[in-house]
């Protein structure tokens, strides 16, 4: 027995120390009810792959890197392949690769954020900090913003006087720790810097933008949550790879101003990242003309907007139908309708030109396109047009008269094939006439 034990030690010892070595655990269904769920208290990281997945592939050494830096303590890490374990998968709704999620005290998120290390250590880091910071300084609230997606935080104000709202407000944060920033001060110096009101109150602030204060304090955690849900996202948001599904799925038309930064910084490299484009008021006023408009129209929670560096983004720009020579540009999308609207050169050009393009969108009077199916005609249409430049002085006619042409062509083929008969007789007889072949047997009366 004894025997037994110590050669179980000697296989699994190389294992644990695999284990230790990468600091993320290989989770199993099983090893997952032992690790996360048995211990619920634990704050875990993990993500969900597929090993023939390409981001996956990427992103494996990334988050064990997070793993084992030294700044991440009091964090568990684990992966599961989704291919093996999908009972498992499917609890979680994992529906694309990766998925990274934070399971804490019972609670699963996605998160859909940055998966760079910077991105992964600055979501740890609110994981461990106290959901609701408190703000004595104006520099407090400083930091806070800086440290939100966006610039934008949630902060609660408060008096000498207790109020109800405060705790709904803790649980709100407690829930929205993961994507969202939360503070709470009771400092009249910092209270005056958010907004004249008096508390208790609960304020959206964000760099460059005035305070938008909860309309009332007597309102249930779900309607605060739909309430932060609604206004997480600046008026006018630097879009890029890390938030721009976020901003386009939020259940409102995006906005998106296409810039080249080449056109206006004099082939100086751009980071788009670092808000340069969208703190630049030149290029004829384009930003500034983008933030205005922003700043009038987004209050009406009809549109959001954003502005996005078109160099980058050429390929989506592209199927889209902008190119980078005829930036800046406008592009309208309903991620929900699976639709969207594009301007003409120069209406990009002032705020004015802006505003009369949004104006003929909610009219109705600029043509919609569409990402899904309903694209199709559309596409196969302009990639004919790219092949043959011909036939683009027939771009007056209706799309389906393109696709009911190829429909008819399709079933005509089709018919052609079901009724055409192989001719098998020649090749029978080549095949009787060939030297050496068996000569069939006549018939005679007795058969």
């Amino acid at each position: 027995m004894a025997t037994a034990h110590v050669r179980f030690l000697f296989v699994a010892l190389p294992l644990l120390a695999q284990t230790e070595a990468s600091g993320v655990t290989v989770l199993t269904t099983q090893a997952f009810n032992q690790a996360v769920l048995a211990r619920p208290n634990d704050l875990w990281l993990v993500y969900f792959y597929a090993p023939w997945c390409g981001h996956c592939k990427r992103l494996s050494p990334i988050f064990e890197e997070v793993a084992a830096a030294p700044e991440v303590k009091h964090i568990r890490f684990g992966k599961v392949d989704a291919t093996i374990e999908k009972a498992l998968s499917s609890h979680y709704n994992v529906t694309g690769f990766p998925t990274i999620a934070v399971m804490h005290e019972g609670r699963t998120w996605e998160h859909k954020g940055a998966r760079s290390r910077d991105g992964l250590l600055a979501l740890l880091t609110r994981m461990q900090e106290p959901p609701v910071k408190e703000l004595r300084t104006e520099e407090d609230l400083q930091s806070l913003q800086s440290s939100a997606t966006g610039g934008v935080a949630f902060v609660l104000g408060v008096s000498s006087s207790p109020h109800p709202i405060k705790n709904m407000f803790l649980e709100v944060a407690r829930t929205r720790q993961h994507i969202d920033r939360f503070g709470i001060s009771a400092d009249d110096k910092v209270l005056s810097t958010i907004s004249p009101s008096s508390p208790p109150y609960v304020a959206k602030v964000a760099h460059r933008e005035d305070a938008i204060i909860l309309p009332s304090m007597d309102v249930s955690a779900d309607k605060m949550v739909e309430w932060v849900m609604d206004n997480r996202f600046p008026q006018c948001s630097m879009l890029d790879r890390h938030n721009f599904f976020d901003v386009s799925a939020a259940g409102k038309p995006l906005v998106t101003l296409f810039l080249d930064p080449a056109s206006f910084c004099q082939g100086e490299k751009v980071d788009c990242e670092s808000r340069e484009l969208l703190e630049d008021d030149t290029n004829a006023g384009v930003g500034a003309a983008m933030r205005a408009l922003a700043r009038e129209l987004e209050p009406q929670k009809q549109m959001r907007f954003g502005i996005i560096d078109g160099r980058k983004w050429r390929d989506f720009a592209e199927d889209h139908l902008i190119s980078v020579e005829t930036m800046p540009r406008l592009l309208v999308i309903d991620h929900k309708a699976k639709t969207f609207q594009v301007d003409s050169p120069g209406d990009a050009a002032t705020s004015e030109t802006m505003r009369a393009f949004l104006g003929r969108v909610r009219n109705g009077e600029v043509r919609v396109e569409y990402e899904d199916y309903r694209g199709m005609p559309d596409r196969w249409w302009r990639k004919a047009v790219s092949w043959i430049p011909a036939i683009g002085i027939l771009d007056f006619l209706p799309r389906y008269t393109f696709s009911f042409i190829a429909l008819c062509t399709v079933c005509y083929l089709v018919y052609v094939l079901m009724m055409f008969e192989p001719m098998n007789d020649g090749y029978d007889l080549e095949l009787d006439e060939r030297p050496g072949a068996p000569v069939p047997r006549k018939s005679s009366k007795a058969d």
